[in-house]
């Protein structure tokens, strides 16, 4: 302050020094960051430094000790917004110890470089000296703008160009012939920009972290919809499996339990007839009676064996794998002619050909399941046939699904009634000459579906029968 009237452009720009420091502090208060409070401080102190300016010795060229007390001011400002500086920027902690270094140790040398030369008397000219406070002031700006690369759009450039400027502007006014009145204007409205720039950066990048919480948050809400709708949707597939399963396993213990009933009481009776027979000596009608037992026996490990087959396909985890099908294929055909050819009892066997099917995605256990009961079902409907062949081949398709076919040349049926063949214990009349449960094709389609895809069919009487099943998407689980 000037007593003589009037104010001087130090006297405004402390003032304007001292409002910053207040508002940094109530910024500290307001957000809880811990370098508002370290820049609130070194602005009060470089506040008081230009405010005191008038007891400063102001325009003497040397230096001297009417100059010298204040300088702790000034040295103490910059250490403190320094600090403010490296807390602020996004540094790792070592980079933040080294550039502590850079702060504090120039200022400390300054000041012991500043009383030794007092102490010997050697005039030095004070603008010379500011050179010293330098290396803070560049580190600080250098770290600045290299911070802009990791965290651009925030104001880092601007930052580290406000305080490169200050060593610029004591140059170009020390260069010029300027005063030390001058310098000490010019050099102190660097540090007012720096300050409001850290003020606007540090809004700039709440607000910046605020839209990406913002956007964080909605991607994770329609995140959250999109699951919740996944689970509503596995949820009703799931029930309607359940569903599917509870009536299968409903009507499979209808039917079982009146297919078994037969089986298990004409065992009961043979052996009661056949342990009669034995008593009364009567060797070969008690041998008759054994094999019937022994065929009746059989039969019922066949209707258990469809059931171990149809549970295969409701409870076993799909293994996805690229399986061989030329191989699998001659697996189940070897497999559908040993189960069919003790029916036959010497009767001749269509012949089964098989295609070239190349590799495949799918599980192998489930495939072999389908076709096995495929290629038995047209072997065992077109016994005493030898003229029909059953084909087994490969639809040329899409890589994303996979489609294989058996068909023949047989009986065929009314593919009018075709749906009716999937569900459990349901046969056509034409097909109630040869014996069976009504398993074979609700197993395969089971098989099919646990894969995700579905088989169809198309036949007519006397024209044969073509099965069709289609995996789809089966290259994506490669």
């Amino acid at each position: 302050m000037n007593w003589n009237g009037y104010y001087s452009a130090n006297d405004l720009l402390a003032l304007i020094l001292a409002i910053q420091a207040v508002l940094f502090w109530l910024a500290r208060r307001h957000t809880g960051l811990p370098y508002f409070a370290s820049i609130s401080a070194g602005l009060v102190l470089a506040s008081l430094a230009w405010g005191t300016w008038h007891w400063q010795g102001v325009g003497r060229p040397l230096v001297d000790w009417g100059w010298f007390w204040a300088q702790p001011l000034f040295a103490g400002g910059v250490m403190f917004i320094g600090v403010a500086l490296s807390l602020y920027l996004p540094l790792s902690e070592r980079a933040r110890r080294v550039m502590l270094w850079w702060i504090v140790a120039p200022q400390v040398t300054y000041l012991l470089i500043n009383t030794l030369l007092l102490l010997l008397g050697v005039e030095v000219v004070r603008v010379w000296m500011l050179l010293i406070q330098m290396p803070t002031i560049l580190a600080i700006g250098v770290v600045a703008l290299a911070c802009e690369r990791r965290e651009p759009g925030v104001g880092h450039a601007v930052l580290g160009v406000a305080i490169l400027s200050m060593p610029v502007i004591t140059v170009w006014v020390a260069a010029s012939g300027g005063t030390t009145t001058v310098l000490r204007f010019w050099t102190g409205i660097p540090l007012v920009l720096v300050t409001q720039t850290m003020l606007t950066v540090t809004l700039l990048r709440d607000r910046r972290l605020l839209n990406s919480e913002v956007q964080k948050r909605r991607e994770a809400e329609v995140g959250l919809q999109t699951l919740n709708q996944d689970l509503a949707l596995r949820v009703d597939e799931r029930t309607a499996e359940l569903r599917e399963v509870i009536e299968g396993l409903e009507s499979f213990n209808r039917n079982l339990s009146h297919d078994l009933r037969g089986p298990l009481g004409g065992i009961d009776m043979l052996a009661f007839l056949a342990q009669q027979q034995l008593r009364a000596g009567d060797v070969a009608a008690t041998e008759t009676q054994l094999r019937l037992i022994s065929e009746q026996a059989r039969e019922t490990q066949r209707t258990l064996d469809y059931l171990l087959s149809l549970a295969r396909t409701l409870h076993d985890e799909v293994r996805w794998q690229r399986v061989d099908l030329d191989a699998l294929v001659e697996s189940a055909v070897r497999q559908a002619e040993i189960s069919v050819v003790s029916k036959a009892q010497g009767r001749p066997l269509p012949k089964v050909v098989v295609e070239p099917l190349g590799n495949g995605m799918a599980d192998p256990g489930l495939l072999r399941l389908a076709l096995n009961n495929l290629i038995s079902n047209a072997l065992k409907f077109n016994m005493d046939r030898p003229d029909v062949v059953v084909v087994v081949g490969r639809e040329s398709s899409l890589k994303s699904e996979l489609v294989i076919t058996v068909q023949d040349n047989g009986i065929g049926f009314d593919d009018r009634h075709a749906e009716r063949l999937f569900e459990p214990f349901s046969r056509l009349k034409t097909t109630d000459m040869v014996a069976g449960f009504g398993l074979g094709l609700n197993i395969v389609s089971r098989a099919v579906r646990r894969m995700g895809g579905q088989v169809s069919v198309r036949a007519k009487p006397g024209g044969g029968a073509r099965f069709r099943i289609t995996i789809p998407h089966a290259d994506a689980h490669s």
